[in-house]
């Protein structure tokens, strides 16, 4: 049970706004990743709606445009930035053949392309007009590990995007939304504006190495929560 500031039982979209605020609230008192991570258990947030670190452990590495490059010239990688068809006829090493399998097992070898997309362009301005493989294109540019470049997915975005609005049409449309369309984008690029700038969070916990990938569990966890399923 999810309960307003003031301990009214969360019901409505109007309620689910203020109880939205008062987990921004907390995490703009924040001063460390510590006490980001303490946020959930003060908001009483079940732990399915948690991000399970199991399943997505932090990501020490980054991927260059370089390495990239690397992978072309190699031919392991099509200048469409898709995976040569003969990728599982090559050498690899033993990493790279199980990761490949769960791939082709999963049907997502396709999905590389907007990973690639978002590592090549990760030194151009973000011009928002994807229409297709938002979340994968920026993923691509979130492992560049370029500042201001987060993980995007729809229950971060639905956090922040409650946060940045009144109006209870949009808070109901966000609650709902599963799939990303070229609708999106002007919400990516406010996120991102706003973790760029900096506002409502402490610098003390900006200047933590790896903090976003706190912060991006914290709107997880509070946007799965929200999330309104569709009868």
């Amino acid at each position: 049970m999810l309960l307003t500031p003031d301990k009214k039982t969360v019901k409505s979209d109007t309620d689910i706004r203020s109880w939205v605020d008062n987990a921004f609230q907390k995490l703009s008192k924040a001063t460390s990743i510590v006490e980001v991570e303490l946020i959930p258990d003060t908001l009483k947030i079940l732990p399915q709606n948690k991000l399970s670190t199991e399943s997505y452990p932090e990501i020490k590495y980054s991927l260059t445009l370089e390495e990239i490059q690397d992978l072309k010239r190699s031919g392991l990688l099509e200048e469409n930035n898709t995976f040569s068809t003969d990728l599982s006829a090559a050498d690899l090493d033993p990493v790279a053949k199980l990761l490949y399998a769960i791939a082709w097992k999963n049907g997502d070898l396709q999905k590389v392309k907007h990973i690639v997309a978002g590592v090549l362009n990760c030194k151009d301005a973000d011009t928002h007009d994807r229409e297709e493989g938002i979340v994968f294109y920026q993923f691509g540019r979130y492992l560049t590990k370029t500042p201001g470049e987060p993980i995007i997915d729809q229950h971060v975005l639905r956090a922040f995007g409650i946060s940045q609005t009144d109006d209870l049409s949009e808070i109901k449309r966000l609650r709902k939304l599963s799939v990303f369309t070229k609708k999106e984008n002007k919400l990516i690029k406010a996120y991102k504006d706003w973790l760029q700038a900096g506002k409502g969070l402490q610098e003390s916990l900006r200047q933590e190495e790896g903090y976003t990938y706190h912060l991006d569990k914290l709107l997880f966890a509070i946007g799965k929560t929200i999330k309104l399923n569709k009868p």
